[in-house]
């Protein structure tokens, strides 16, 4: 089905958050950058041409590290860490969340 209007991003919080559904996963542009600088995703993406196969990619990489498709939550803009070291960094944040609090 497709509604004009409506992409994956959209489609997929409606997906989780109105139908229950576990199996998916919200990418919105902090979670990508987010994504990026850990290197899960590829620097150049395209979307919503890429979104599917990034969406797999973070929820195998959230079920390997135990976390479940809530990991990146807490991965807004405003929090993430920059400058030196930034990829290790944002791995140590985003791992250090407890999924209960994200």
């Amino acid at each position: 089905m497709r509604l004009n209007g409506i992409g994956p991003t959209t489609a997929s919080w409606i997906a989780r958050n109105w139908l229950g559904a576990a199996s998916v996963a919200i990418l919105d542009i902090h979670v990508i950058r987010a994504g990026q600088l850990i290197g899960l995703f590829e620097q150049e993406v395209r979307l919503p041409r890429d979104y599917f196969g990034m969406e797999r990619r973070f929820l195998d990489f959230a079920e390997a590290v135990g976390a479940g498709h809530m990991l990146f939550r807490r991965a807004d803009h405003a929090s993430l860490p920059t400058g030196a070291n930034s990829r290790a960094r944002v791995s140590q944040h985003l791992l250090a969340v407890p999924p209960a609090s994200c």
